[in-house]
């Protein structure tokens, strides 16, 4: 029904109990581990799967625009239409567009830890798999860090972004505009297809999800695992997997063998999935919190990327031609 869009249901009752049991059962709440905490966690989160009302969207990019809103993905949202609409494309859209015209505020802008987080296509971290290269760090990592993340050299629009020095985009290390402090910009929830500039008086529709299906698995998994220090490949199948593969489809399933084969842990990888899933949609903070980590975390250095020249640039330094301010051969 049209008309009870909005409206909390069964389901994001359910989701926000589940939500605020994960809270108590984690070790700020928790930190003599009572495992009955995590066990209803678990039991609220499968409540709520077992519901068969929700599902994965299967577009993950198109997943936060107007035209999905109110998906099967959707548990909670807060409404956006006509009059009450947003202007995050001008908000958080790369800065200066492809002939150096500001567009964008830019206002979001990931840290180097971040990009670290997404794996590669392999399913495997850039730390274990030897096809990582770090003067190519972007070629080859999951489909999901293409539809989150705009870097050096990635498309946007009509345009390549260019926050290497020298570029459109230059990353700014001084704070003095709005071009990106970290060299990247988000990608996720912009749609590349609107006019930004057209969207500055709060005419993006998109719903803001404060629930979603996929944060739902994450949960379960999570609370699974640390119910026994274990989770079974059936439950990864049932909650985490199904995350991770939605537009990963090659991608090996994170299982207990695959783990053990590549040097991984569980834990960390259920709060990795948690971190790329749920990037720039509110959750990291409480997640450091509720973990314990956040001091750990917080006070140490954000890091970003300065591009300095091309490959040809900096391999042959020696070289007698002089470049252009692209770093490109001057040929005559």
């Amino acid at each position: 029904n049209d008309g009870d869009y909005g409206r909390p249901t069964k389901g994001a009752a359910l989701t926000l109990k589940a939500w605020c049991e994960l809270y108590e059962a984690s070790p700020l709440r928790n930190p003599s581990n009572d495992i009955s905490r995590w066990k209803l966690a678990a039991k609220t989160n499968k409540e709520d799967i077992d519901l068969g009302v929700y599902d994965l969207l299967d577009a993950f990019g198109d997943l936060f625009m107007a035209e999905n809103n109110n998906s099967i993905e959707s548990i909670f949202a807060r409404q956006h239409g006509p009059k009450k609409g947003t202007s995050i494309d001008f908000k958080q859209g790369p800065t200066m567009n492809g002939v150096g015209a500001q567009v964008c505020w830019g206002n979001s802008q990931p840290t180097q830890e971040l990009v670290d987080e997404f794996s590669m296509a392999s399913g495997k971290t850039i730390t274990e798999d030897p096809a990582y290269d770090p003067q190519n760090p972007y070629v080859g990592r999951e489909k999901r860090f293409y539809q989150s993340i705009l870097y050096n050299g990635a498309t946007w629009r009509d345009y390549i972004i260019e926050t290497r020095v020298g570029g459109t985009n230059e990353i700014d290390l001084g704070y003095e505009g709005d071009k990106s402090h970290t060299g990247y910009f988000a990608h996720k929830r912009l749609n590349e297809r609107t006019n930004p500039s057209s969207s500055q008086n709060g005419e993006n529709y998109q719903n803001y999800m404060y629930f979603r299906y996929a944060e739902v698995l994450l949960n379960y998994a999570e609370a699974t695992y640390e119910l026994n220090n274990s989770i079974t490949d059936e439950d990864l199948d049932l909650s985490l997997n199904l995350v991770r593969r939605r537009v990963n489809k090659e991608m090996p399933k994170l299982s207990n063998s695959f783990a053990t084969t590549h040097g991984l842990s569980i834990r960390e990888e259920i709060r990795r999935e948690r971190a790329v899933e749920l990037f720039l949609e509110g959750f990291r903070i409480d997640d450091l919190k509720r973990w314990a980590t956040a001091s750990i975390e917080m006070p140490q250095n954000q890091l970003g990327v300065k591009v300095t020249g091309t490959w040809f640039e900096v391999n042959w330094a020696a070289q007698s031609r002089q470049l252009d301010n692209n770093g490109c051969i001057i040929l005559y």
